[in-house]
């Protein structure tokens, strides 16, 4: 049995969604508008930790705190950060905020060990965090219950 993309869901959703009554605003919004603009904000003292930052909202996430001037980003995830951390340095010029001091850490947030390491690392770096985003997640194929695997089934549960 094939399963439609995700996106076609999304896109059937929003079609039909005033026709069950979840048509809760007017305009749906897909960037940031001015009124909530991170360049506005003022976080010259933050110091600021985010899991999952490699891709989507993480990244996206971290591109905010650096538009808002956040004086430390910890950019954690499994995968490599690297362009995230370039992207961060950009997007502090482009606002006009001086750049954060960033520190890259691999994380495995479902390991205890990998935790406990990034603490460590965490404090010896910055010395404290204001903010934890925990964005870290997966996402697998979706399929029918009994074609998935238990192991992955386990580590979604633990990790989303």
């Amino acid at each position: 049995m094939s399963h439609p993309p995700i996106l076609y869901h999304l896109k059937t959703l929003e079609a039909v969604s005033h026709l069950v009554g979840v048509d809760f605003v007017p305009t749906y919004r897909k960037d940031t508008y001015n009124y909530i603009n991170p360049a506005k904000l003022n976080l010259s003292d933050k110091h600021v930790l985010i899991t999952g930052a490699s891709k989507g909202i993480g990244r996206s996430t971290a591109l905010a705190y650096a538009r808002a001037g956040a004086a430390v980003i910890v950019l954690a995830a499994r995968s490599d950060v690297s362009d995230v951390e370039r992207d961060v340095l950009k997007a502090a010029q482009q606002a006009g905020k001086t750049a954060a001091k960033i520190t890259c850490l691999k994380l495995d947030v479902t390991s205890k060990k990998s935790v406990e390491n990034a603490a460590i690392q965490v404090k010896d770096a910055v010395g404290y965090i204001d903010y934890l985003i925990n964005n870290a997640g997966a996402f697998e194929k979706a399929v029918p219950m009994v074609e998935s695997d238990p192991d992955s089934q386990a580590l979604h549960l633990d990790l989303n």
